[in-house]
C-alpha cells in the first residue's frame, strides 16, 4: 500500500516527467517539419527552442550535422534563445540516431554560426549567437540540467557599443551570452564538448558570464576548445563578471569550473579603451567576487596585441582575476611563443596547484596589488636570466611558495619552503613538450598535501596517475607514470520517466574490470547502488567507449530503503519546485508517514543528490570519477 501511495505521489506532482519527448533538427529534412522524427524534424534550431519553451515535456534537443544561423533575415540582433531548465541541446548527429551515444561530433559537426549576411565580411555578423538567459518575466533557476553539447559556435561579432533592449550589450558574448538579466537567481548551465573560433568582440567574450551561481551550483564549461578569437578590452575566449563589483547594484557571486579544455591563439589588446588601459586575459578574465577554479586546461599562444595597433604592455594572455576573485589553477600548462606575461593579479586571490607556466623571454606572473597568491607543487620559469619571473606592478604583495621550481630573480616578499631554483628540465619545450627529462629536479619533490583528489581528480595533465612513485612531482606532468586505468570523458545523472539514466564515456582504460555507481545526499557519503562491467576486450582500450545504467524508483527504493529515497527525491525537489514547499511535505509525510522522518547517510540537508563513478582494476584498486549533480528532467 505505502509504495502505491509512493507511486500515485509521484503521478501527482511529476506527470509532466512521465511524458519527457525528444525532439529533432535537421536542415535537410524533407519531412512534415514538425520535430516528430528525423524525417520529419525541424529545418531550424529556432523552431525547435521556440517548442521547448512552450512544452516543458520536451527536454532533448538532437540537432544533425550542418550550419545553422540565428536569423533568416540578416538581422544582427537574432539569437539563439533558451530561458529554461531541465533541458539538454546536443549537436554532433549524423541524421539517424536512436540513441545518444551513437553520435560523433567530430565527424558530424553542427555548426552555429554568426555569419548570417555577407560571407565575405564579418560587420554585418551576429552580435550574440546565442543567449542563455533567466526569463525577464519569469525568472527561475537554471542549473547545470540545462546542457550545451557538441556545437561550433563561429563568426559571432559583438563589435557595437550599444545594448539591445536594455538586456543585450552589443559588445560583448559574440558565441554565448550568459545572463541573469538583472536578477539574484541561480543560473548555471552546462558547456560541454563545444568549439568557439573566429569569433570578435568590441569589449569581451566569446562566452560572456553575467550570471549568479547560488549555492553549490557552478557554471561548467568541458572539454571545450577555444580557439583565434579576439576582444577589444579583456576575456577573448571567456569574460566573467560579477554584477555588483561592475557597478549594477546586483547581489551574488559568480562560480564557474573549467575543465580539460583548450585555449589556442586567442588575443586581446586595449582597442576598445583607446590605449589607455585594457588587454587583459586573453585566454579567460574574471571580474569581481567569485570563484574559478581551472583544470588540466592548456593554454597555447595566446595573445595581447597585435590586432590593433594598441598592442603589447598588458598583462594576462591566460588568465586575468581582478577586483576580488578568487582562482585556482590546477593541473594546467602555459605557454606562448611570444613574451607577454601569462597571468595577471590585480586585488584577487590566485592559486596554483601542479602548474606549469612557461615564458620564454619575460615574466610569469604580474601581480597588481593582489589580496593572496599561492604557488605549490608549480613550475614558473622563463628564459630570461634577467628577468624576474614574478613581478610587480603595485603594492608590497607576499607570495607564499611551497615545493616549486621558480627562475632565482622574483619581486614580493617571499613566504613558504622548498623553493628549487634548478632547470625543471622540460623535455622539449621548443615543441611544445612540457613532460621532465629524467633527473629533473620536479620529480618526487612536490607535496602531497595541496593536491586534493576529491576535487582536481586522480591524474595528471597527460591523464597518468597523479603520484607515480614516492612523492607527487612539481608541475602538470607526472614523470615515470603510467596511464590512469581509466580517464574518463563526459558524464551525466538525472531523474527522467521515473527513472535514474547515468551515461558516461571513457577515453580509455586500461586492466579494467568494472564500475560502480555511488550516489550520496551530502557529496561526502557515498552509498553503492550498482556495478557495470567494463566493455574493453580484457580490460583495456585504446578507443572511446559509452556506457549507460538506468533504474526505476522501485528498484532504488530496494537498494536504499523507502525512507531515505522518499526522502532525497521527493523532500528536497517539492520544496523546490512548489511555492507551497512546506505544505507538500507535510502532505507527503501525512501520507507516506517515513518519506520524511528518516535521518540516516542518506538525508542530508542538500538539495541535491550527487552521483560519482568508481573504477575498479582487476588487481582490486580503485579511482573514482569527480562527482557531479543529478539533474531532474
Amino acid at each position: 500500500m505505502k509504495k502505491l501511495l509512493f507511486f500515485l505521489l509521484v503521478l501527482t506532482f511529476y506527470a509532466p516527467l512521465l511524458f519527457s519527448q525528444t525532439i529533432y533538427v535537421n536542415h535537410a529534412a524533407t519531412g512534415s517539419n514538425d520535430g516528430s522524427s528525423w524525417q520529419n524534424a525541424y529545418q531550424n534550431l529556432t523552431t525547435a527552442l521556440t517548442a521547448a519553451h512552450a512544452n516543458t515535456a520536451i527536454t532533448q534537443i538532437w540537432v544533425a550535422k550542418g550550419t545553422y544561423y540565428p536569423s533568416n533575415t540578416n538581422n544582427r540582433d537574432h539569437f539563439f534563445n533558451i530561458r529554461r531548465n531541465n533541458l539538454q541541446v546536443y549537436g554532433g548527429f549524423a541524421g539517424a540516431e536512436t540513441d545518444l551515444t551513437q553520435r560523433n561530433a567530430v565527424v558530424h559537426p553542427t555548426i552555429l554560426s554568426g555569419n548570417i549576411g555577407s560571407t565575405a565580411s564579418n560587420s554585418d555578423n551576429s552580435y550574440h549567437i546565442m543567449v542563455i538567459e533567466l526569463n525577464p518575466s519569469n525568472p527561475q533557476p537554471i542549473d547545470n540540467s540545462l546542457v550545451i553539447d557538441g556545437f561550433t559556435f563561429s563568426e559571432g561579432n559583438a563589435n557595437a557599443g550599444s545594448v539591445f533592449n536594455s538586456l543585450y550589450p552589443r559588445y560583448t558574448g559574440s558565441s554565448i551570452f550568459i545572463s541573469c538579466n538583472f536578477n539574484s537567481i541561480n543560473i548555471t548551465p552546462l558547456i560541454r564538448n563545444c568549439i568557439f573560433a573566429d569569433n570578435r568582440a568590441f569589449s569581451s567574450g566569446a562566452l560572456t558570464y553575467y550570471g549568479i551561481s547560488a549555492g553549490s551550483n557552478a557554471l561548467s564549461i568541458e572539454q571545450c576548445t577555444f580557439q583565434n578569437n579576439y576582444a577589444g578590452y579583456s576575456g577573448a575566449a571567456i569574460d566573467i563578471m560579477q554584477l555588483d563589483a561592475a557597478g549594477y547594484g546586483i547581489p551574488g557571486v559568480f562560480s564557474v569550473t573549467v575543465e580539460k579544455c583548450s585555449f589556442l591563439g586567442n588575443s586581446v589588446d586595449n582597442y576598445s579603451q583607446g590605449g589607455a588601459n585594457g588587454g587583459v586575459g586573453a585566454g579567460i578574465n574574471t571580474f569581481g567576487q567569485g570563484t574559478l577554479r581551472v583544470n588540466n586546461t592548456t593554454f597555447i599562444n595566446n595573445t595581447i596585441g597585435p590586432s590593433t595597433s594598441f598592442a603589447g604592455t598588458y598583462k594576462g594572455t591566460a588568465v586575468s582575476v581582478r577586483n576580488g576573485g578568487n582562482t585556482t589553477i590546477v593541473n594546467s600548462l602555459a605557454y606562448a611563443n611570444n613574451n607577454y606575461i601569462p597571468f595577471y593579479n590585480i586585488q584577487s586571490t590566485l592559486t596554483f596547484v601542479n602548474a606549469t607556466v612557461y615564458n620564454p623571454g619575460s615574466n610569469a606572473l604580474d601581480l597588481n596589488n593582489p589580496v593572496a597568491n599561492n604557488i605549490y607543487n608549480s613550475i614558473l620559469w622563463t628564459d630570461n636570466s634577467t628577468a624576474n619571473i614574478i613581478a610587480v606592478s603595485n603594492g608590497s604583495p607576499t607570495i607564499n611558495i611551497e615545493n616549486s621550481i621558480l627562475n632565482a630573480t622574483r619581486q614580493g616578499t617571499i613566504t613558504g619552503s622548498n623553493i628549487i631554483t634548478t632547470n625543471p628540465a622540460f623535455t622539449n619545450p621548443a615543441s611544445g613538450d612540457f613532460s621532465l627529462q629524467p633527473g629533473s629536479p620536479a620529480i618526487n619533490s612536490g607535496n602531497g598535501t595541496f593536491y586534493n583528489n576529491s576535487i582536481y581528480g586522480n591524474g595528471d595533465l597527460e591523464g597518468n596517475h597523479r603520484i607515480a612513485q614516492t612523492s607527487i612531482d612539481i608541475g602538470a606532468y607526472e614523470s615515470n607514470s603510467t596511464a590512469l586505468p581509466v580517464v574518463f570523458g563526459a558524464i551525466s545523472a538525472a531523474i527522467r520517466n521515473g527513472q535514474l539514466l547515468v551515461n558516461w564515456s571513457t577515453e580509455s582504460e586500461i586492466n579494467n574490470d568494472h564500475f560502480d555507481i555511488e550516489i550520496s545526499a551530502d557529496g561526502k557519503q557515498f552509498t553503492n547502488i550498482a556495478t557495470v562491467a567494463s566493455k574493453a576486450t580484457e580490460g583495456s582500450s585504446n578507443t572511446a567507449l559509452t556506457y549507460q545504467y538506468s533504474t526505476g524508483i522501485s528498484q532504488l527504493m530496494s537498494v536504499l530503503g523507502a525512507a531515505a529515497f522518499a526522502f532525497l527525491f521527493l523532500c528536497p525537489i517539492g520544496w523546490q519546485r512548489h511555492k507551497t514547499g512546506p505544505a507538500f511535505v507535510l502532505l507527503i509525510a501525512g501520507v507516506i508517514f517515513w518519506s520524511c522522518s528518516k535521518q540516516d547517510q542518506l538525508s542530508g540537508n542538500s538539495n541535491n543528490l550527487f552521483l560519482r563513478i568508481v573504477q575498479v582494476d582487476k588487481d582490486g584498486k580503485k579511482a573514482h570519477s569527480k562527482m557531479l549533480r543529478v539533474s531532474e528532467q
